[in-house]
């Protein structure tokens, strides 16, 4: 992590004018769908030139801006519509996949809807933790926290971690955290979708 990016995971608020994300979307949505059974998602790399200069220009040269850092390199970015919450993981090994020579780096996420709209955004959340393995228990998590956050996870994984923070969503902002480190969605709790625009990055050799 860079001197600006001292911690696992953060949110810098007010990053981002929300009433440009519907444009946004539009110009992400131009481009083929991919995803799985969470996840519907459009995404932006290399491969796609003038998509990939839109998106520098437009999202990524101000999520360098925000975390103090002009070297990290994205691998892609997408806008996402997430219909079930992601369980426990870690994005470091979205570097390999892609055959980037560089060290993983930080993965971001800009909040934009739930269940299609801005105004109940901080129902929606994103947990990091402080461990990159789950190797012994700690047993730290309370049940009441898992029960609000954490149903849709495996309690037996869940009780080898540490919560880092616990991000609700607000709009306009930026969330952030090293990839290495274990990190999930909460739970859906009173909505049933989300939206979002994710980035993974590397730092080059």
């Amino acid at each position: 992590m860079s001197t600006m990016i001292s911690s696992i995971s953060g949110v810098i608020p007010n990053v981002f004018d929300t009433e440009i994300m519907q444009e946004w979307q539009d110009h992400f949505q131009r481009w083929t769908m991919t995803g799985d059974d969470r996840l519907n998602c459009y995404g932006i790399d290399l491969h796609n030139v003038e998509a990939e200069q839109w998106f520098q220009e437009n999202i990524f040269s101000t999520v360098k801006q925000a975390l103090g850092n002009t070297r990290m390199c994205s691998i892609f970015g997408m806008y996402a519509e997430s219909r079930k919450p992601y369980v426990i993981h870690s994005d470091e090994y979205h570097v390999e996949k892609n055959n980037k020579a560089g060290k993983p780096f930080i993965s971001w996420l800009i909040p934009y809807k739930v269940d299609g709209e801005q105004k109940d955004i901080n129902k929606a959340s994103t947990i990091i933790f402080n461990e990159t393995k789950a190797n012994e228990y700690k047993h730290s998590i309370t049940d009441p926290i898992k029960e609000k956050y954490f149903s849709h996870c495996d309690q037996s994984k869940l009780d080898k971690l540490s919560i880092n923070k616990i991000i609700h969503w607000e709009p306009g902002s930026l969330i952030y955290w090293d990839q290495q480190y274990l990190h999930c969605s909460g739970s859906f709790n009173e909505f049933s979708t989300k939206e979002m625009f994710v980035g993974h990055t590397f730092m080059p050799y």
